[in-house]
């Protein structure tokens, strides 16, 4: 099923939750302005959350809250510590997917000032070289676009999920969605991790974060408590940056894959090692059916880390 046609090194893939590390990129680049700070309230920039609320109990009736026990921050945002509204904990107290990154790109629209994807093209996409990301795909970039399935669960027969045309990243979205709707390619992406590496700067030499603020992004920040409240993204060993997976408590050998990145749920993954020295990159358009990562992604972390040793 699906087009024959030999897949072009500059193909545009739906990169999914590959998003969310620009998500925290962005974030870092107003951080580093002064417009935001990591412990300041998001409601300066978003009063729909200045008085949030907090389920008293989770099997409760929606309208049995207490008021929560302090403000939102940026930090909470960036590290997933935020549930739908009202709260499912109390900020900071337990981990959550997905929401704090869709909600870090309206604070960095009304930051900014700019439409989102303005924002990101000016401060992060041209500096560091990302022609090709964005949240839809021009008329003149379709041929470049790829074809997205999902496997059927019981033969694993691929399925068309999205086509490059009449499809849903055809046409500019009113507000983009940091949390997974950004299209790459390899190079692209490869530039920002680049500079990730590069503790900042991209490879032509641009100076588009510090050092600091990478090695923010990439440390661990969850509590023991937060890392027991979501054991099938971090089993023993996992940890969370800001928007990304980062290095956990490690005993013996790293396991594999290890270090910073994530994975997308439409068949996207990066890790960087800082360990072994290894980055990996796979983009696929086969999309994930549990967070749990598919045997074709650990046959590729396995086979380079081997090709690595050898």
């Amino acid at each position: 099923m699906g087009d024959a046609t030999a897949l072009r090194r500059d193909a545009i893939f739906r990169i999914a939750s590959l998003s969310k590390p620009i998500a925290a990129a962005a974030t870092m680049v107003l951080v580093e302005d002064g417009t935001l700070t990591l412990d300041g309230p998001v409601a300066a920039f978003l009063p729909e959350l200045a008085s949030p609320r907090v389920l008293r109990r989770l099997e409760g009736p929606l309208g049995d809250t207490v008021p929560a026990e302090r403000a939102i921050t940026v930090e909470d945002l960036l590290t997933f510590r935020l549930g739908s509204l009202p709260l499912l904990h109390q900020p900071g107290a337990e981990w959550r997917y997905n929401t704090g990154a869709q909600v870090l790109g309206v604070l960095l629209e009304r930051a900014s000032g700019q439409p989102l994807d303005d924002f990101l093209r000016a401060r992060l996409f041209e500096p560091i070289g990302m022609p090709d990301t964005a949240f839809w795909v021009p008329p003149d970039k379709l041929d470049r676009f790829t074809t997205a399935y999902f496997p059927d669960e019981a033969s694993g027969a691929l399925h068309l999920l999205d086509a490059p045309v009449g499809g849903w990243w055809n046409e500019r979205p009113a507000m983009g969605n940091l949390a997974g709707m950004l299209v790459s390619t390899l190079d692209d992406y490869w530039s920002f991790v680049s500079m990730l590496l590069g503790g900042g700067t991209s490879r032509d030499g641009n100076a588009v974060l510090s050092g600091a603020s990478v090695a923010a992004m990439t440390t661990d920040h969850l509590t023991a408590a937060q890392r027991a409240s979501a054991p099938m993204f971090f089993g023993e060993h996992g940890g969370w940056g800001y928007c990304m997976a980062a290095p956990g408590p490690l005993q013996g050998v790293p396991p594999v894959p290890w270090g910073f990145g994530w994975n997308g749920g439409t068949g996207t993954t990066w890790f960087s090692d800082p360990v072994r020295g290894l980055t990996t990159i796979l983009f696929t358009q086969r999309a994930m059916t549990s967070p749990e990562p598919p045997a074709l992604f650990s046959d590729f972390w396995e086979g380079a880390y081997a090709a690595m040793a050898s």
